[in-house]
């Protein structure tokens, strides 16, 4: 019993360091991040901020609920360009047999083009529902894989 714990502990212990730090973390090269779920991070019903971003091809990500808005407009703008995009949540049912989940997401071009490197704003609209929860995020196209 002592060699099993003698062994299993430390290769238990090696897979989570290596799951936690592999190829696929790419949690610095996020632009931009916000999780909405109270009212007053909204002025006049609309979030707003500004960042930095780069040249190159981005993706908007969305971690929604039930309870998220059912339409999101996003607005990226600088003197340069401007990106904006209403999002539709959308539900999928998944019947297990004994029980059924949904799982939710945004639906709508979320890539963002741009030429080169410049000051932008973000706008982000729920419609009125300044209480659903949703997180929004900027990041770079190859998140993706």
């Amino acid at each position: 019993m002592i060699r099993y714990l003698l062994v299993s502990v430390p290769v238990i212990v090696v897979a989570i360091f290596l799951i936690s730090f592999g190829p696929g973390d790419y949690s610095n090269d996020v632009l931009f991040h916000v999780t909405l779920a109270d009212p007053a991070q909204y002025s006049r019903g609309v979030y707003v901020d500004e960042f930095t971003m780069p040249a190159g091809k981005h993706m908007l990500r969305f971690v929604p609920n039930g309870d998220s808005p059912q339409y999101l407009t996003v607005t990226v703008s600088s003197p340069a360009f401007s990106f904006t995009e209403q999002f539709s949540l959308h539900g999928t049912k998944h019947d297990m047999g004994i029980s059924e989940y949904y799982t939710w997401e945004y639906i709508g071009n979320s890539e963002i083009n741009v030429s080169s490197e410049q000051q932008v704003r973000i706008t982000i609209n729920p419609h009125g529902n300044v209480m659903g929860p949703v997180s929004v995020s900027l990041g770079p196209s190859h998140m993706d894989g």
